[in-house]
């Protein structure tokens, strides 16, 4: 299908190149800051967490076809555990579903995803970073499962129950973390590596079976952080089928640097079209989740700009790669 040279079905009502991006955060704003992205609202200029890189009219605009809505608890509300936070948050999340059912549609499967790109909507996909929430509780995986989450990032800034963190301690997984991993492929969660430990990444490929997620990040080639990819961790995440999302902090795709601009992207995706296959690769931008973005993307509107220029570098069919066809790919080959 995707990728086969058979036009995919959002171009049977749109004439722009579609756009799918495996990590937002979208909901920090709705939720912390209380903003109605029904409406159309003013980008950052360099950083400013008061702004915002994503809404309904701007996504519509950029021609975004899926976009995942990632939910964070940094902190728990008051008397509220972060599992409550958590359906805090995916209520917001489906309310303003519901408010804008015209537009934008909750898509639990690939199937779902399909309709509504059919219909002219946008795919929205749930998605949960940092497996803190759980709370030690495999019912609550469970639960996440039910509501179609497409992926569980294992960990976020610290340790938690489940593995050890790329700004932690560097451990591993725990028996807790253990029993996640091995129940995931009952459930269509995958595991995503992005925070995790490189000792917490290769401990989930020895158990898991499945393809992996890497959300959003860079390599180490560019930037040397624990936060990257090594080359080994990009090999390895290829082996599985999985799929690696390029972010657009330019900090983390090549130092030193604030302010980089798309050749920060084209060599990232060079690197890794190299390491792990053309196929392996798609956006992660992290819109919302209070980075620096790179010179001329302030905002989910800067993606067509960002695409076309790298066109001209990576070539006609990687653009288009990059920009949708190899996430819509994973996600119809994966089951989900």
């Amino acid at each position: 299908m995707f990728g086969t040279g058979e036009k995919d079905p959002f171009y049977s009502c749109h004439s722009r190149r579609p756009i799918a991006d495996l990590h937002s955060h979208a909901l920090l704003n709705m939720v912390y800051l209380r903003k109605d992205l029904s409406r159309r609202h003013r980008p950052p200029l360099l950083w400013n967490p008061l702004r915002n890189q994503l809404d309904l009219p701007r996504m519509r605009q950029a021609g975004v076809t899926l976009q995942v809505f990632t939910v964070y608890v940094p902190f728990r509300f008051p008397f509220r555990t972060y599992w409550e936070s958590l359906r805090r948050m995916i209520d917001v999340f489906k309310r303003f579903i519901e408010t804008n059912a015209d537009a934008i549609g909750h898509a639990r499967s690939f199937t779902e995803i399909e309709s509504l790109n059919q219909s002219g909507r946008i795919a929205a996909v749930l998605a949960v970073e940092g497996g803190h929430v759980l709370e030690g509780k495999m019912e609550n995986l469970e639960l996440l499962a039910e509501e179609g989450v497409l992926y569980l990032t294992l960990t976020h800034f610290r340790d938690n129950e489940i593995c050890g963190a790329a700004w932690g301690t560097q451990g591993g997984l725990t028996d807790f973390g253990r029993d996640v991993i091995r129940s995931l492929p009952g459930t269509r969660v995958f595991p995503d590596l992005a925070h995790a430990s490189e000792r917490s990444l290769f401990e989930v490929l020895d158990i898991y079976s499945g393809p992996v997620l890497w959300s959003h990040g860079g390599v180490r080639k560019f930037a040397d952080s624990a936060r990257n990819l090594s080359d080994d961790q990009i090999r390895a995440i290829a082996g599985t089928g999985g799929l690696i999302g390029i972010f657009l902090h330019p900090w983390f795709l090549k130092r030193p640097s604030l302010r980089g601009g798309p050749a920060c992207v084209k060599d990232t995706f060079t690197h890794l079209r190299e390491l792990a296959g053309p196929e392996r690769i798609c956006l992660g931008t992290d819109f919302d989740g209070y980075i620096l973005s790179i010179r001329g993307v302030r905002d989910v509107t800067g993606l067509p700009g960002l695409l076309d220029t790298l066109e001209p570098e990576i070539g006609e069919e990687n653009t288009a790669r990059l920009a949708w066809e190899n996430l819509y790919r994973f996600l119809r080959i994966s089951g989900f």
